[in-house]
């Protein structure tokens, strides 16, 4: 059958094949990690994935921790996202992030993935997110004996957080030091999400990782050929070059000029 039908929002068919995609790892017996281009990971992702949950993914509240309303109403604290999110102010939704998320093959994850995507790609002009948060507050009811609630929750903010609210917990002298992801979101243009990777070190970081991978592999693909067997653990560090000018446009019309 096909993927798309007809029009989609102005995200693109590319949503349609991350659901698509997530649904078919998780209905064979995967377990999916997903990240955005955006996300720059500080610390081994693996090694921070909680296993006891279905489903954990990114907050997208505006906020620096996971900030609640009266009687424990979660809200984005966004007008315009409360708008997509719910036709009356006291509907529930979690406001999560579809950026990043760890999602674990399960019983109740196969059921959601499907009816997820199902709704996706017959709703295709709705934001994904939305539907995302429409799915998750359904299944975290369960069904008597006939299918277990999904056990879920928004990540950390101390360990997973939007860039800007990253630098604003730095500001406010808040624990930065175990942040294992940022991701670039309420930044719109490459411009802007560049600049912020570019002033915390992380571009640095993730120019100096990519280096660090293109040289083993160059190494490994040496050792294949010559049977010195050495691979992936020999060779020094080269100095990192940055020789390659982006000049890109801002959301607020400016120029921004950076290395790569």
């Amino acid at each position: 059958r096909k993927i798309v039908r007809g029009s989609v929002n102005m995200f693109g068919a590319q949503v349609m094949l991350k659901w698509w995609y997530t649904r078919a790892l998780i209905q064979n017996g995967f377990h999916v990690l997903f990240a955005d281009a955006d996300v720059a990971w500080l610390q081994d992702p693996i090694e921070h994935w909680d296993r006891s949950f279905d489903l954990q993914g990114l907050s997208d509240m505006h906020s620096v921790n996971l900030t609640l309303q009266p009687y424990h109403e979660l809200t984005c604290m966004r007008g315009w996202m409360e708008a997509q999110y719910s036709h009356s102010k006291m509907s529930v939704y979690p406001c999560q992030s579809a950026g990043l998320f760890y999602l674990r093959s399960s019983e109740v994850t196969r059921s959601f993935t499907h009816d997820l995507f199902e709704y996706v790609r017959e709703n295709s002009k709705e934001w994904d997110q939305k539907a995302y948060q429409l799915m998750v507050m359904r299944y975290l009811i369960g069904l008597g004996d006939e299918l277990p609630p999904m056990r879920y929750r928004l990540l950390p903010p101390s360990r997973f957080v939007n860039i800007i609210f990253y630098e604003e917990r730095a500001r406010q002298r808040l624990d930065v030091s175990g942040t294992v992801a940022t991701h670039c979101g309420y930044l719109n243009t490459d411009a802007d999400k560049l600049e912020h990777l570019e002033l915390n070190g992380f571009l640095r970081q993730g120019l100096q990782s990519h280096q660090r991978l293109e040289g083993a592999l160059a190494r490994g693909r040496h050792d294949n050929t010559t049977g010195t067997g050495a691979g992936l653990r020999r060779g020094g560090e080269a100095r990192l070059e940055r020789n390659q000018l982006l000049s890109l446009r801002r959301k607020n019309r400016t120029i921004y000029r950076v290395f790569v």
